[in-house]
């Protein structure tokens, strides 16, 4: 449909939306169909209470969170113009290969967290995946920025390779988003959801001022640094509302050094040029860096070690 609407029939942005509401709309209808039996006509007032319950206290996070999401954009292009804007865009839909995946672990980790029904194994779990998401969204953001300038090349035309200049600080955004979203999890397993709007909205009110005060200084850079710190504001928020209200050793040491460590390999490779060869290699090496940095716990290494042989079977 939207193929059909926007390069057949010319409709623009309204073939765009048109032509994704159409797809939404034939899946639901498929699915409808499928499960019209265990679907029917009822309507339960005991599950809409809960779902009420439940779901209403997240909306006026959701509305903070996309001011957070579109703030920044929408004063750039009122302070700097729209070429600034674009330039901008370019460097948010790079990095936004790492937002997909960490839209997709949203998706499947409040499923998976609230299943586990002993509290103990549950925070032992919820202290473990925050350190490992943080040890491979690190790794992808490091990989993004670094190379965001061959990305641009092959996408885009010259009057836009300086968009790469902020998919490096907005990679790491989404690094600090990915771990907001295994913390304020601790929040909706005990029920107690509903301040959390006044973090989000603390950290929205704080990203429009950022935003406000970076943009004419420093443009689409002063943009991304806002919605940098506007995440890990509500990182901050999050994490010491979750650990008031369900406690979980989080392992604060591994988290920085992982996080560090990328964010290091990063700025070394910003300032040696050694081109797209020196980016694939500190690239690749970042988990040997983290090894030497003491990251990896005992088990960990020996599994990793398990797995070297298992690849290379001659040298066991």
């Amino acid at each position: 449909m939207t193929i059909l609407l926007v390069v057949v029939l010319d409709q623009g942005p309204l073939g765009v939306l048109v032509g994704n509401f159409s797809g939404t709309l034939a899946v639901y209808a498929v699915l409808l169909a499928y499960r019209r039996t265990q679907l029917g006509l009822e309507f339960n007032t005991d599950v809409f209470r809960k779902m009420t319950e439940w779901g209403m206290p997240l909306v006026p996070s959701v509305i903070a969170l996309n001011a957070i999401d579109f703030a920044d954009r929408f004063l750039l292009v009122r302070i700097k113009g729209q070429h600034e804007l674009g330039l901008y865009a370019i460097g948010m839909r790079i990095s936004a290969a790492l937002l997909f995946v960490l839209a997709a672990f949203r998706t499947a980790w409040p499923a998976f967290a609230y299943s586990i029904r002993e509290d103990n194994e549950a925070r032992r779990t919820y202290g473990f995946v925050l350190t490992y998401v943080t040890f491979f969204s690190s790794w992808a953001a490091l990989a993004l920025g670094l190379a965001a300038p061959w990305i641009v090349r092959l996408l885009t035309t010259p009057d836009f390779y300086d968009g790469a200049r902020v998919v490096p600080i907005l990679s790491f955004a989404f690094v600090v988003f990915g771990a907001y979203v295994v913390v304020v999890t601790s929040i909706g397993r005990v029920g107690r959801r509903g301040s959390n709007w006044i973090i989000t909205g603390i950290a929205a009110v704080i990203g429009v001022l950022l935003n406000l005060a970076l943009i004419p200084p420093f443009g689409m850079t002063g943009a991304a640094v806002s919605m940098l710190l506007s995440y890990f504001v509500i990182f901050l928020g999050m994490t010491w509302k979750a650990q008031r209200v369900f406690h979980v050793h989080y392992q604060w040491r591994r988290l920085g050094t992982a996080a560090g460590t990328a964010a290091g390999l990063t700025v070394v490779g910003k300032l040696v040029d050694g081109g797209l060869p020196l980016a694939i290699a500190l690239t690749a090496l970042y988990p040997l860096v983290l090894g030497l940095a003491g990251f990896y716990l005992p088990q960990e290494r020996a599994r990793i070690g398990a797995f070297g042989r298992r690849l290379l079977p001659g040298r066991a």
